[in-house]
């Protein structure tokens, strides 16, 4: 459309429209395209699973997660599969059965697999070995050559040539047109260091053996990073005589060899479904760090500089359930024959230190200072003398925003096994001192109660929620008075440390965050989305619109000319080649339709080579 053509009533439409565009490119812009920048994760919940799972596995296709078998939670004591399936939409937030798994034997109420081979080809989902059911359906059987492929669109399962022996809790991947069999253990649960591959384009080839992974385990779990395949942790032997292992290797397909990275630091198993890549970093969720012994680590590994990074761990300990990204957000869903499904954004975390912190005690001690000791004690008592409250103060002056707020103190109940129930509140009156505190002179708390917590007598850092309290103080003074006191008068001493101990100080946590997630990128509706041709620019390639649906267009600098090469890369690092052109200078606009790739929801990169130029550029895909 001619700019002399607009109509008076059209005008301001179209500069809603370029807003919008222009909002969407900053947006994009603000994902570091090799972004390590986020430190932390908020948990929260979703919606549950329609059953409880334990040895459960997933695969992320389209968006959607698809889970798989596990223990059968109503044969408990026995350890039978089940052949449940189901299918979970984060967008609309529900679960559906889809078909129950072929795996054999099977029969009427059982069938289906454990400690199975898990991977997709970003449109199905393939399955080698695992423990199936016995033909009773009462137990399980340690090992399967069964090869079994799940088409997503037609919800059917399609068997495919056997693996060369009976296998089991080892990992699979996809790389490249073939899937990767690696590790696990054999029939006599005996650890095994073989790597399989399948050729899916010439499956009459049957498996090939390649080289074999460095450390044999079994329950370790792995991912595809930059177009290779890591395998991380597991164990040794099972069950009482499990050794968990640390070891981080990763195959090159080119070469066909495997290389020791840096270890994990905390070794663990029971991770087969739990190891994802989310931009350029490996995470690791849960697991066990010897046997039954849940962890809640999240643990991240960058291979650019071979480290690795804990990040804010689950809520809890979880061993054997699923972890997935989905539209930029973290899931844990299942394990431990649980049905709790947790979602997580990632984010910045940042911990602050009291700049102050005291007690205060009531009666004859009203008007004694205790800043400079080493302990925060909380006692509520109908006894003059007895009652003890603690003061916290922090300075949020180094921050703009949070999503999140947690205050963090290190203690235990002393006085008995009980649980006390321990309230925080919030102070308005800042100007209070540490050496100067004291119960005659302590300002009242200005809020009800923030956050209600029972405090056992186990030594650990208890947490109180004061999000809505600190996201006002932001706004204010950026100072954060916090008051925690026994409202029950249980007559029962909680001793936590100070800042002045020597170790594990009381903490505000302060989540914001990072906005990665694809969700929150994308336009509420299609009229915020410019359909428009972008005016040129000389210099740069544009994407328009941003984000993009089944076709990708781009309006080319003006001086671009001779042969170039066009590939999408998703975030995994497996690349669609788009084409290869002859391109005249002057600024060509080019139109590729993607929608053959079948591409899931999310964030890509398009990358433009030539012999003079290399371009690279992000763009969201609804």
């Amino acid at each position: 459309m001619k700019r002399g053509l607009l109509s008076n009533d059209a005008l301001p439409l179209i500069i809603r429209l370029k807003l919008c565009f222009i909002i969407t490119v900053i947006l994009l812009s603000d994902l570091p395209l090799h972004s390590q920048s986020f430190n932390g994760i908020n948990w929260g919940t979703v919606k549950n699973q329609p059953q409880v799972t334990h040895e459960v596995h997933g695969e992320v296709v389209k968006g959607k997660l698809y889970i798989f078998g596990g223990f059968d939670a109503s044969k408990k004591p026995n350890w039978t599969p089940t052949k449940r399936a189901y299918v979970y939409d984060p967008i609309a937030n529900t679960w559906t059965s889809i078909a129950d798994l072929p795996q054999t034997p099977n029969g009427p109420g059982f069938g289906g697999v454990t400690h199975v081979g898990l991977t997709n080809d970003g449109t199905n989902i393939y399955f080698a070995g695992g423990y199936p059911s016995n033909s009773t359906g009462t137990g399980q059987v340690f090992g399967t050559k069964e090869v079994w492929r799940y088409n997503v669109a037609s919800n059917t399962y399609t068997r495919l040539p056997n693996l060369p022996e009976a296998l089991a809790a080892g990992q699979m991947r996809y790389l490249n047109g073939k899937l990767h069999y690696m590790g696990g253990a054999n029939l006599s649960r005996a650890d095994v260091n073989v790597h399989y591959a399948l050729d899916l384009n010439n499956l009459s080839a049957g498996w090939k053996t390649l080289a074999p992974v460095l450390n044999p385990v079994n329950h370790p779990g792995s991912a595809v990073l930059g177009g290779k395949i890591y395998l991380v942790g597991g164990a040794h032997h099972q069950d009482n005589n499990t050794v968990t292992q640390k070891t981080l290797e990763v195959y090159n397909e080119s070469l066909n060899t495997w290389t020791r990275l840096a270890d994990l630091p905390v070794a663990r198993d029971h991770i087969s479904s739990a190891v994802v890549a989310y931009e350029t970093r490996l995470l690791v969720l849960g697991g066990e760090t010897s046997h039954n012994v849940l962890s809640r680590l999240v643990s991240a590994y960058s291979p650019a500089t071979n480290t690795w990074t804990e990040l804010t761990p689950l809520p809890v300990g979880k061993s054997a359930g699923v972890a997935a990204v989905i539209n930029g957000n973290i899931y844990y869903t299942g394990g431990n024959f649980s049905s709790l499904n947790r979602k997580g954004v990632f984010g910045a975390q940042t911990t602050l230190l009291p700049i102050a912190d005291a007690f205060i005690r009531n009666g004859s001690y009203a008007t004694k200072n205790y800043g400079s000791d080493t302990t925060l004690i909380v006692k509520g008592s109908t006894l003059s003398g007895y009652t003890r409250s603690s003061y916290l103060k922090f300075s949020l002056k180094n921050l703009t925003n949070a999503s999140s707020a947690k205050l963090r103190i290190y203690g235990r109940n002393a006085d008995n096994t009980n649980a006390i129930n321990l309230s925080s509140y919030g102070v308005d009156n800042d100007t209070w001192s540490e050496s100067t505190l004291t119960s005659f002179s302590s300002p009242a708390a200005s809020t009800p109660a923030l956050c209600t917590v029972a405090v056992t007598n186990q030594s650990k850092y208890y947490e109180f929620d004061v999000t809505n309290y600190v996201k006002a103080q932001l706004a204010g003074d950026k100072t954060v008075t916090l008051l925690v006191k026994d409202i029950g008068n249980q007559n029962t001493n909680a001793v936590f440390n100070s800042k002045e101990s020597s170790k594990n100080n009381p903490q505000l946590v302060i989540f914001t965050n990072a906005s990665r997630g694809l969700d929150n990128l994308l336009p509420k509706t299609r009229s915020e989305v410019v359909m428009t041709e972008p005016e040129r620019d000389s210099k740069h390639t544009l994407i328009y619109p941003n984000p993009v649906r089944s076709e990708l267009n781009l309006r080319l600098p003006t001086d671009y000319q001779g042969r170039f090469s066009f590939q999408i890369e998703d975030i995994s690092g497996k690349t669609f080649n788009l084409s290869d052109m002859i391109i005249q200078p002057g600024g060509s606009s080019i139109r590729f339709d993607i929608s053959r790739f079948s591409l899931p929801p999310g964030i890509y990169f398009l990358r433009i080579k030539s012999n003079r130029t290399t371009e690279q550029m992000k763009f969201v895909l609804q």
